[in-house]
């Protein structure tokens, strides 16, 4: 029987869809409990801010680390997600060539409409959008949505902001520039995690035995030492069976 991996690829936000997501995430928190980390995998253009905050909200309800991870494209409301849908310790991971992109929320009228009509859209499209604009805020450590629109006009002057793995990181919109890889059950899948930014990794890594760190001079004339004294030590051993053998 082939296990069911840890990871939903999220590529559309209709709401159809996003029931289904909903549905997938359920099960995997039933078949592995709380402590399984959980990918989900963005590679969307965006879709509809219902089925947004749908998944938003649906991810509310597990205690499971959630880890969102993008490579190839996260805009709109995937980009949304990818930023605001991390939970519980999970990190937000991008390729290193990941496309992100962030607009405001966008409405299509056609046809006739009358003006009364029209200002209550506008409302509405104004609500929507800073619906969305305060959860990214509120992620990134902004107050709210003014304070994230003032970022991004200080990057861009266009509609959109179009934004590198680096940039992003670098707006703490993301943690990891890297990979993910699930690692087979013991009896759960266990995660690990490549982090390619390897300067942008030192800067904040707290580990101390992690092997990110760059030993300093004291410490590599130190291991030279101990090497030297473990040579003279195997030579010495050497010496001894050989005359043993004699």
């Amino acid at each position: 029987m082939e296990l069911i991996q840890p990871k939903i690829v999220i590529t559309s936000f209709e709401t159809e869809d996003v029931m289904k997501y909903t549905e997938g995430l359920e099960q995997l928190t039933q078949m592995y409990g709380p402590e399984q980390p959980i990918i989900l995998q963005i590679e969307s253009p965006g879709g509809s801010g219902i089925g947004l905050f749908m998944l938003l909200d649906a991810l509310t309800t597990v205690s499971n680390p959630i880890y969102t991870y993008s490579v190839g494209l996260a805009a709109s409301a995937g980009f949304v997600l990818l930023v605001a849908g991390n939970r519980n310790g999970g990190q937000r991971i991008v390729g290193e060539n990941c496309e992100l992109m962030l607009h405001g929320a966008q409405v299509g009228i056609t046809g006739t409409i009358d003006l009364k009509d029209m200002e209550e859209i506008v409302r509405s499209w104004r609500v929507s959008n800073n619906r969305v604009l305060n959860v990214i805020a509120k992620s990134i450590g902004l107050n709210d949505a003014e304070a994230l629109e003032e970022l991004v006009r200080s990057k861009t002057k266009s509609h959109d902001l179009n934004l590198t793995a680096q940039e992003a990181k670098e707006l703490g919109m993301i943690d990891v520039i890297g990979a993910l890889k699930l690692v087979p059950p013991t009896p759960q899948f266990g995660l690990m995690v490549f982090d390619t930014d390897i300067e942008g990794h030192r800067k904040t890594c707290q580990d101390p035995e992690c092997g990110c760190r760059v030993p300093t001079n004291e410490e590599c004339v130190n291991l030279e030492e101990e090497l030297q004294q473990v040579v003279k030590e195997t030579k010495k051993k050497l010496k001894k069976k050989k005359k043993n053998k004699k």
